[in-house]
């Protein structure tokens, strides 16, 4: 330790004593530990790189319970708790096997007065993992939540606050999110020299990378002295120790000469012009394939001239990725229209989006195309396959029935020639009236001033709130609807007390858009002051 210009003692501070000028040595007395177990570095979700994916799954429910549990998808054959009192409401279903699963960690029961919105999750799965050095890292999780949110909750009170029995529905929701990781990907070469390390002593060691003169085709290979200074290289492990074991390191071909290169330096030229043979004949086959193996599909043909082998194992290890469109919307639209309702017009944005976007051939007539629907017109050609533009649009369409109406088409070309769309619908409603009023028959005008009303496709297996205001109840349903066959106080069926009512004649009336639509009127038998809740029975 003599030699040294500069001596550190390790047990003291380091970092105020180890500015080591240019030049001069270092020494230290003690050990040097750098670095910490690979064990030691963070893990798990990156809460910074959350990233909702969207809702991907929305269904409704019944449950049944008391003060002690509730039991969740009563109405579903294929539930562990299906229930057959509850037949009736097969629509109200979770076919998500995820709603049914997460339901074990919600706080129960759910009673007319706990019957809050719970979240259960994220629930997380490492899905893209990666290596740093010799160790397995995670590089991508994904994760859901469910949110339950129940509705129409009804119980009977046995005493004080103690339900007996609880009925309603829960609407389940599923959010798919996507994150990074915390896990360490930085380098782990703690000790880091830019020229020569030099050990006096036995170097321990698990693991030893040499780098110089190794490659793919090397592999087998083992460490051997080169010169008298105990240089290593690598060397053929069937090979004798010193130089006297030569072999070819690797050749380049110029036309008809092959130069083979040894690993001592000496070139040997080998001339190939006197030799003769043919390529390798290309695939050829016109049966058709019987199943889809790779990238060949089922049915594919190889007729004359084939194909080269480079282009079989291609076709076999690298199937063409076909794009499709992931979505594809417009500005200006609405939820849902009244019968006669048009659209909106003039200039307006559409959007779209693609997977696999270097596969779409774009530019091109018919790639990217938006179509407007009725009548067909094409308001968009040969657009870039940027995921935007703006159109300047002169047709209103609407339409004077019920039910779903396609309006605008996307299309576009794979590079291979094959052709992928979506489109855009919207549903088109009527509306209806219900509420109270004083009179024992009332005017188209007292019609459409009832306190409730909405845009349905249908009314009945359903129910409304009658309020707590004096007055007859009455229900005014447009004749081009299910009619209903009675009316009940409840909010889960067609069951509990019968409302009286009556029929009364027709209300024709023709809506804000210029559509007639012609009214069914039903009025309770009895005035009432008291709210009901008015199941529509089918």
């Amino acid at each position: 330790m003599e030699s040294c210009e500069n001596k550190y003692t390790t047990l003291l501070d380091l970092s105020r004593q180890a500015k080591i000028i240019s030049g001069n040595t270092a020494c230290f007395d003690g050990r040097i530990s750098v670095g910490i177990p690979f064990s030691g570095y963070p893990t798990g979700v990156d809460p910074e790189t959350i990233t909702s994916l969207g809702i991907i799954s929305q269904e409704d429910a019944v449950f049944s319970g008391n003060n002690i549990t509730t039991l969740f998808d009563l109405a579903n054959s294929g539930s562990t708790y299906f229930n057959p009192i509850f037949s009736s409401y097969s629509g109200s279903v979770w076919t998500n096997p995820l709603f049914s699963a997460n339901t074990v960690s919600l706080t129960l029961p759910i009673t007319p007065l706990s019957a809050g919105t719970q979240v259960v999750g994220p629930i997380w799965t490492l899905t893209e993992t990666g290596m740093t050095g010799t160790h397995i890292i995670g590089l991508k999780y994904t994760g859901y939540t469910v949110t339950y949110a129940p509705f129409g909750v009804e119980g009977e009170i046995s005493t004080g606050v103690t339900y007996s029995a609880v009925t309603g529905f829960t609407t389940a929701l599923q959010q798919n999110f996507s994150a990074g990781t915390l896990d360490y990907k930085g380098p782990l070469d703690y000790l880091h020299s830019l020229e020569d390390a030099t050990i006096d002593n036995k170097l321990t060691t698990k693991q030893i990378k040499i780098t110089e003169g190794a490659s793919l085709g090397t592999v087998g290979y083992v460490l051997m002295q080169s010169d008298k200074d105990g240089t290593g290289i690598w060397s053929p492990s069937s090979g004798t120790t010193g130089f006297t074991n030569v072999f070819v390191t690797g050749g380049t071909l110029t036309g008809d000469e092959l130069t083979l290169t040894r690993n001592d330096d000496v070139d040997i030229d080998i001339d190939l012009s006197g030799l003769s043979g043919g390529a390798v004949p290309n695939y050829v086959n016109s049966a058709s394939t019987t199943s889809t193996v790779g990238g060949i599909t089922a049915g594919s043909t190889f007729p004359t001239p084939g194909k080269t082998m480079q282009e079989m194992w291609d076709l076999l290890l690298y199937p063409y990725q076909p794009p499709a469109f992931t979505s594809f919307n417009r500005t200006g639209l609405l939820s849902e229209y009244e019968l006669g309702q048009t659209v909106s017009i003039g200039s307006e944005d559409f959007g779209w989006g693609t997977s696999n976007s270097s596969n779409v051939d774009d530019g091109i007539p018919g790639s990217i195309e938006i179509k407007e629907a009725d009548p067909v017109t094409t308001i968009g050609n040969s657009l870039t396959n940027d995921g935007a533009e703006t159109i300047v649009l002169t047709n209103a369409m609407g339409q004077s029935t019920i039910g779903s109406k396609l309006l605008y088409t996307i299309h576009g070309e794979n590079t291979i020639g094959g052709t992928f769309t979506t489109s855009i619908s919207k549903t088109w409603k009527v509306s209806w009236y219900y509420g109270k009023n004083t009179n024992t028959s009332i005017t188209s005008g007292q019609m459409t001033a009832l306190a409730g009303t909405d845009l349905v496709t249908s009314v009945v297996n359903g129910y409304v709130n009658q309020p707590a205001t004096p007055g007859y109840m009455y229900w005014c349903i447009p004749d081009i609807l299910g009619q209903p066959t009675d009316f009940r106080d409840s909010v889960a069926g067609c069951f509990g007390t019968n409302i009286p009512y009556i029929t009364l004649s027709d209300i024709p009336i023709t809506n804000a858009y210029g559509v007639a639509v012609n009214y069914k009127i039903y009025r309770s038998v009895n005035p009432t002051s008291a709210s009901f809740d008015t199941w529509l029975c089918s």
